[in-house]
């Protein structure tokens, strides 16, 4: 499903990527990607300078 709305996009801007990156809702789902990503290392990092 979620396949097929890229697809749809990418069709719809004209074969353009920037397309999808300018659009709110996709930069709030790569942010949350990321953090999902390192959240766990930074907090870590971040915990381990204040202990010093």
């Amino acid at each position: 499903m979620a396949e097929d709305s890229i697809i749809y996009s990418y069709q719809i801007s004209g074969g353009q990527w920037s397309y999808l990156l300018e659009r709110p809702v996709t930069i709030i789902i790569l942010v949350l990607l990321a953090m999902s990503l390192f959240g766990n290392k930074l907090v870590s990092i971040l915990t381990s300078k204040a202990r010093k």
